[in-house]
């Protein structure tokens, strides 16, 4: 008897370049809806919004809108007081 070990997902080029604009789409309104944040963060808060991304499409979230209001949704709206994004 053996276990079950799901496959690692995997994507082509197409899927890359569309996951990279829903993570630049997201990232654009991050910065547009969070100014004053402490910038110094930024490589990380956006770090974890692509391991969300991954996550979100991993998931087997295939619609590219879906996948975008799954991670503008991650974002807590107090994000200013949170300075986090947990994963």
């Amino acid at each position: 008897m053996g276990s079950y070990k799901p496959l690692k997902q995997s994507y082509n080029n197409d899927d890359l370049n569309q996951l990279q604009w829903v993570l630049d789409t997201v990232w654009f309104i991050f910065q547009t809806r969070y100014p004053h944040r402490d910038t110094a963060n930024d490589d990380q808060v956006k770090a974890c919004l692509r391991r969300k991304l991954f996550v979100y499409a991993g998931a087997g979230l295939n619609d590219l809108e879906a996948l975008e209001t799954n991670l503008i949704n991650s974002i807590p709206r107090e994000y200013d007081l949170a300075q986090q994004i947990e994963v």
